[in-house]
């Protein structure tokens, strides 16, 4: 059976496929020597200038500092490749563990790639604000491993994360001395994971 994926269609989901599975051989191979990647687009802590990274060096150096340490996964909800065309636009979201922050983020947005002719991707473009994610509630803080059972505190007063996570709730009230922590867990049902987040807890005695 012949493929009937556009190209970048194609070369999208390897490049997906190759983060999921940790391979950056496999990932870098897709990609152009004069390749660009901006993700996001725009200025953020993963691109202080807004030039994004290009060239085989720079998108190299990408993984390293954001693919290698942390586990990611894809939700492609919609993918937008229009006939005789050499992009792909794919719209979903991107679910990231970090460990070293001890955090998982969830941001939505629109993923452009375009190939050459070879199928080689030239350009990745990801279409997601910072600012978008923490006002939605995409940030989620999991376990301190120094907090126990026995440190639990409740003022009775809480108020939701934001319009876009309903089932959790963030302390509002406490003393200055309290560690503020996220009470429950998430679930996101596309990327099947269940997220541990934190409790109230105050220092140890």
């Amino acid at each position: 059976m012949s493929d009937k994926r556009s190209p970048a269609q194609q070369a999208s989901q390897a490049s997906m496929a190759a983060v999921h599975a940790k391979d950056k051989a496999r990932w870098l191979s897709l990609f152009a020597e004069d390749a660009h990647v901006e993700d996001p687009i725009g200025t953020s802590s993963l691109d202080p200038t807004g030039g994004g990274h290009k060239g085989k060096k720079a998108i190299s150096d990408f993984w390293d500092t954001n693919v290698e340490p942390n586990r990611i996964v894809f939700n492609i909800n919609a993918s937008h490749a229009p006939v005789g065309s050499t992009e792909v636009a794919n719209v979903g979201s991107i679910v990231t563990y970090l460990p070293a922050m001890n955090m998982t983020t969830t941001v939505n947005g629109v993923f452009v790639y375009r190939v050459d002719k070879d199928g080689k991707i030239v350009s990745l473009r990801a279409f997601w604000s910072w600012k978008h994610m923490a006002a939605s509630g995409g940030v989620v803080q999991h376990p301190d491993p120094d907090c126990s059972a026995s440190q639990l505190a409740d003022d009775g007063k809480w108020r939701r994360r934001g319009g876009g996570t309903p089932e959790v709730a963030i302390p509002g009230g406490g003393s200055g001395a309290d560690r503020r922590r996220i009470l429950g867990d998430v679930f996101d049902k596309r990327a099947r994971i269940v997220l541990r987040s934190e409790v109230l807890c105050t220092p140890a005695a």
